[in-house]
């Protein structure tokens, strides 16, 4: 696994990354999961907002407020309040680096993610990557260069 710089959404206000697994980047197996589930409107406006974090930069506004420790750096990133698709990412201090992870849709009938078997692996999943990342950048293995990550950028 690696991070790679998504440049289709990738902008002048912030570079967003994914996890490649297998030679595809794990936002690209989200879309590719979710397409044809009836989610189509929402993934335009994803799609959108991630065009304007590259624009603009990764405020706050573009990431559905979740309870997580401060350290992990984990948000959310959906279109409208009342959306039922979630993306995992991690949000970087400088709001100049995302990495995406997945999600999925959150089911009516549940309240929180951790209720959804598979949105609790996503969320877990990128939590773990946080920490990596965490201790790569402390090490000094990892830099933040502008809108860029520098240095050793795959995921043991």
């Amino acid at each position: 696994m690696k991070l790679v710089r998504l440049t289709n959404y990738s902008g002048e206000g912030c570079s967003i990354y994914s996890i490649l697994e297998d030679g595809v980047p794990r936002f690209q197996k989200f879309l590719q999961e979710i397409t044809g589930c009836g989610f189509e409107k929402e993934l335009i406006n994803i799609n959108g907002r991630l065009i304007s974090i590259g624009k603009y930069g990764a405020t706050e506004g573009f990431f559905k407020p979740e309870e997580w420790k401060d350290d992990e750096k984990i948000c959310c990133l959906s279109d409208i309040p009342s959306s039922k698709l979630r993306i995992f990412c991690i949000r970087f201090e400088s709001e100049r680096i995302i990495v995406l992870g997945g999600g999925g849709a959150k089911p009516k009938d549940i309240r929180a993610w951790q209720e959804d078997p598979k949105l609790s692996r996503e969320a877990k999943f990128i939590i773990m990557i946080s920490g990596i990342l965490r201790k790569k950048i402390d090490q000094g293995d990892i830099t933040e260069h502008g809108t860029r990550l520098n240095g050793n950028l795959n995921i043991p």
